[in-house]
């Protein structure tokens, strides 16, 4: 297997889930045809097993194998927004570290914790509209888990 497929599956393990484009954009950016590069690859991993698809969206979405999350679900979208967000990101710097909800206590579970050029950044990807009242509500959790020192000690794990 190459090391290239071995980074596919890594970055589906990661974002849970990735779509055809997303995946041309990540790991064939560089070639003269991504996206059939991206379809040639992605079928060969598929073909032997190492990862499922969801056939019904165009483009495809590809999953690990076994799926970390249900193929039709309502979380598929959420999860394919966090990893553009992430090649959003790229495109500029690469973060020195991008992790996908990443579980710190009971409150305070952001979509994405990032640093990137320097600074940390919570991340919330919203599909849904929240009202500003739970927003300000889950920004001074954020803020209190930062001034408490917690949020530097997870910074050593």
């Amino acid at each position: 297997m190459r090391k290239r497929d071995l980074d596919i599956i890594k970055a589906l393990e990661r974002f849970r889930c990735l779509s055809r484009d997303q995946v041309a954009a990540l790991f064939f950016a560089n070639t003269k045809n991504a996206i059939n590069n991206a379809n040639v690859s992605l079928k060969r991993l598929r073909d032997r097993g190492y990862i499922d698809a969801n056939t019904e969206r165009q483009p495809f979405v590809y999953f690990p194998r076994p799926a970390t999350i249900k193929k039709t679900g309502n979380k598929v979208d959420h999860f394919l927004k966090m990893a553009d967000v992430y090649i959003a990101l790229i495109k500029h710097k690469e973060p020195r570290r991008f992790d996908v909800e990443p579980r710190y206590d009971a409150d305070i579970r952001p979509d994405v914790f990032t640093i990137w050029k320097g600074s940390p950044f919570f991340i919330e990807v919203q599909n849904s509209v929240y009202s500003a009242n739970v927003m300000r509500k889950k920004l001074e959790r954020y803020q209190a888990f930062y001034d408490g020192g917690e949020f530097i000690k997870s910074l050593q794990k």
